[in-house]
């Protein structure tokens, strides 16, 4: 039990997106559909046997990435002539960055049409051409490109690897959209978390928009190699480009039944650096991030994972416990911790079946957060203090 009234955690990353495209071939309803459940979908038929592989706790080895080339862009000796001729109406039509679509445009619709009388004489050169223009150095291009793409090349081996080396490589956030989508909509959940999950590993730790790392990050129900989607989520985790996607990657690895023995240490190496971020204004509609909840957040499940009883989780996070509060005592002594982070380290001391392992250092920091005469928040002080009194009785 908490020791004062607690505010809820509220959830700080925004799990919808919004990747809707002007002209293209694909049924747009079903794309808002498949979007809505984050690739859930196709989860089906990884889940017949998804997750009993490793059920034994064996150790994972990590397979070999497939080959996939970062795309090759309009100088492709394989490019389809009619495709590249259709180039020129596209680009000089706008990617509007706010809608994350194409502004209406005579030339999108004339290269859309252009796509279609090609197919019919060579849909898979039609593919194969896109995949190389995710290469272009124009955005539109690009855009279009991951947004009209067919279904031929999910079969084939080469231009997979190609599309997720083409996502990492993406720093446009519509365009890294599109990419996802395609990927996500036209590769197997079998076969994108098994024989491409180091290319898939290697492009979401490259990704910088969390919205493009929900819609591809495996669920554990979706692996069929589930301690090695855990070491996915570690990987991100550690060493993400972005911080909301790496704290996002390491509360989900947290959470994971086939438990890597990584992720408590890489959520207690987190919360440090989330906690001494700036914090974001409570009446800013537009920040979807809130650095010190998902700390606290992280903190928690650390925490949660010390009242179970596997005994093997509750010492791997018991251990990593006194160094995370080490790291953040600075911030006690500076007055710049956050009540979120306070509340969630004090909640540590209560249930943890391996407490003893670190309860010194939270009597250590419930002692200084007291006592400190830079912290101005006296609802975190009187929190502290009610703490160690109920330990004192207890």
């Amino acid at each position: 039990m908490r020791h004062t009234t607690i505010v809820p955690l509220i959830t700080s990353l925004v799990l919808t997106l919004g990747l809707t495209a002007c002209g293209g071939k694909k049924d747009e309803a079903a794309k808002g559909e498949a979007k809505a459940d984050g690739g859930a979908a196709k989860s089906d038929e990884a889940k017949a046997d998804g997750g009993e592989a490793k059920a034994d706790g064996g150790e994972a080895k990590p397979a070999a990435a497939v080959s996939g080339a970062v795309p090759k862009g309009r100088g492709a000796a394989d490019n389809d002539k009619t495709v590249l001729a259709a180039l020129a109406g596209l680009e000089a039509c706008k990617l509007n960055m706010e809608e994350e679509d194409i502004d209406e445009c005579e030339g999108y619709d004339k290269f859309s049409d252009a796509l279609v009388a090609a197919e019919e004489k060579d849909a898979k050169a039609v593919d194969r051409t896109l995949i190389n223009l995710l290469g272009d150095d124009k955005e539109v291009v690009r855009f279009a490109a991951a947004d009209l793409l067919g279904d031929t090349w999910e079969e084939d081996e080469a231009l997979i690897g190609t599309m997720l080396a083409a996502l990492g490589a993406e720093k446009n956030v519509a365009v890294a959209k599109e990419i996802a989508y395609a990927i996500n909509s036209g590769v197997d959940s079998e076969k994108l978390y098994g024989k491409f999950l180091p290319n898939l590993q290697a492009a979401l730790v490259q990704v910088t928009e969390y919205d493009v790392f929900d819609t591809l990050y495996p669920h554990v129900s979706d692996c069929a190699d589930a301690k090695a989607c855990g070491g996915l989520l570690v990987a991100v985790a550690k060493g993400g480009a972005a911080l909301d996607v790496r704290s996002y990657a390491a509360g989900e690895a947290l959470d994971l039944e086939h438990y890597d023995a990584e992720a408590c240490k890489a959520a207690a190496a987190l919360v440090p650096e989330l906690s001494k971020q700036p914090v974001p204004k409570d009446d800013d509609d537009s920040v979807e991030f809130f650095p010190q909840e998902d700390a606290g957040e992280l903190i928690d499940g650390l925490g949660e994972l010390q009242i179970g009883d596997d005994e093997a989780k509750a010492e791997t996070c018991a251990a990593v416990i006194p160094g995370m509060i080490d790291a953040l005592m600075p911030q006690v002594t500076d007055g710049t911790i956050h009540e979120d982070v306070v509340d969630a380290v004090l909640y540590l001391g209560d249930d943890g079946v391996k407490k003893a392992d670190y309860m010194d250092k939270v009597k250590a920091f419930a002692t200084a957060v007291e006592g400190s005469a830079k912290i101005t928040n006296k609802d975190i002080k009187e929190e502290a203090k009610n703490a160690l009194e109920d330990w004192k009785e207890g």
